[in-house]
């Protein structure tokens, strides 16, 4: 029995994660429609090693300084890995790992780490769960698994990434670290600290058991369900416009051989992440051909909406970016005039604060390598070795800029710099550390401060706009 759980980039410089096509040829009639013998080659190939050895889907690198994506899936003893499913984990792998995360498989053994363990499962046995008691059991266990790992983001494992990229998980966890759902009550992203993942989790079975006491009779009340109960009552957050789509109207333009218009590609731009579940898959491609349209999917609409691919991870592990991920127990956090908080601008959003020296690296489409080259790495350094003045300017939207400084506005008295802070809190979600906190600068802690429930700007209880408050913020 398996299950799993939080997907990637923007169309600047970043798209879906494309596989590398396999030489291996197949017999094109032996395919659903719309996959490619290259594409089915290449997720046969990529599942032989867990087939070979399932223990291999559960290797974490810890050292790896890319923030850490997770899901769960759990092989029982005595039962062998079915291909769909290793050919599943294989292509939400590759996906995760070319949008820059540190892809990890969590399963049974993460979860009895849990204090409650034992409790847990007493309470699920009083639960109605269906007739699939086993595959419903591991969906509420899950919670417990990121529990015991610290929190952080989690997906399904048939939920892969379009534009999430490694920014979001390096950024500060979205809404304070509370609970938050991607695809309202659906659990197919989710991401929270530990102690919510912790508190959610317990909930959910509470849930679940004040079900079969509302009724007896009622046969399957999933983690889906109790999800759903929550967030009626405002347990937790769904984030809205949902981060994440199913896809059975991109699949059914994809069976027909069609590409994807300008209409699909403006729709999907802001998303997040795709969810290749059971319902949205259809008939056509249930079993083994669900995999091989995850792995089309992705290969096709980076194609048809001309996104790139850009390889974080040669990045961070060329800046040497020592990020300990959520589900180590620490939080990243930056300091400074303004730093990147819960979410990253959009590709439509104006991003240049100040003009930049600094050449944008976008990969050629057509090649196959998904490393920059040395010059390519050249080309993201600050500083023109020649011109030491361009370490001042920096464009905020760009990927080394974030990792290794802190954008300081100078605002200068009836220039517009009133407007220009409401647009770098409103606009980029840039945490603001000026005179604006002031009324709350005596606070011997600092806080953040939300200027108002609807308007999405945040402060830091600081100001700057005196010498004593410059002291004070700095002690």
């Amino acid at each position: 029995k398996t299950e799993a759980i939080p997907s990637r980039q923007s169309k600047q410089a970043l798209g879906a994660a494309q596989l590398p096509l396999s030489s291996s040829q197949e017999t094109e009639h032996s395919l659903p429609p719309g996959i490619s013998s290259e594409v089915a080659a290449t997720v046969h190939r990529l599942a032989q090693p867990i087939l070979s050895n399932e223990t291999s889907i559960f290797a974490f690198d810890k050292s790896d300084p890319r923030p850490t994506i997770n899901t769960f899936f759990n092989v029982f003893e005595r039962q062998r890995i079915s291909q769909t499913d290793a050919e599943i984990l294989a292509v939400w792998r590759h996906a995760w790992s070319s949008a820059g995360w540190n892809p990890r498989v969590l399963n049974l053994s993460h979860v009895t780490l849990h204090p409650q363990y034992e409790h847990v499962l007493a309470d699920l046995n009083k639960m109605p769960l269906g007739t699939n008691i086993e595959y419903d059991r591991l969906c509420y266990l899950r919670h417990f698994a990121m529990a015991t790992v610290g929190g952080g983001w989690m997906t399904d494992y048939d939920t892969v990434p379009l534009n999430m990229n490694a920014k979001y998980g390096m950024a500060s966890l979205p809404n304070d670290g509370r609970f938050t759902l991607g695809e309202n009550h659906v659990p197919s992203l989710m991401v929270g600290s530990g102690e919510e993942w912790d508190r959610v989790a317990m909930a959910l079975i509470r849930e679940g058991v004040a079900a079969r006491q509302r009724n007896e009779e009622r046969e399957l009340f999933s983690d889906m369900h109790s999800l759903a109960e929550l967030l009626k009552r405002g347990e937790v957050i769904a984030h809205g416009p949902p981060l994440v789509r199913q896809v059975d109207t991109l699949l059914e333009t994809m069976s027909q051989g069609k590409a994807f218009d300008k209409s699909v590609c403006n729709e999907t731009k802001g998303l997040m992440a795709l969810h290749f579940s059971h319902k949205s898959t259809g008939k056509q491609y249930r079993g083994l051909a669900r995999p091989l349209a995850m792995a089309q999917l992705l290969q096709q609409w980076p194609e048809d909406c001309g996104a790139h691919v850009f390889d974080y991870h040669t990045q961070l592990m060329d800046d040497n970016v020592g990020r300990t991920s959520p589900g180590d127990g620490a939080k990243h956090s930056s300091s400074g005039a303004i730093s990147k908080d819960d979410e990253v601008a959009q590709e439509h959003t104006p991003s240049h604060v100040a003009l930049t020296h600094n050449k944008r690296i976008e990969r050629d489409r057509n090649s196959d390598s998904g490393h920059m080259n040395k010059q390519d790495r050249k080309n993201l350094d600050l500083c023109d070795t020649n011109d030491k003045s361009t370490c001042m300017l920096a464009d905020i939207a760009d990927a080394k800029a974030q990792l290794r400084t802190t954008p300081f506005f100078w605002h200068i008295p009836k220039a517009g710099g009133t407007s220009l802070k409401r647009l770098l809190t409103s606009c980029l979600n840039l945490l603001d550390a000026s005179n604006r906190g002031s009324f709350h600068d005596k606070n011997e802690t600092l806080f953040v401060v939300r200027r108002g429930p609807a308007s999405g700007q945040r402060t830091v209880n600081v100001n700057l706009a005196t010498k004593a408050g410059i002291q004070r913020a700095r002690q």
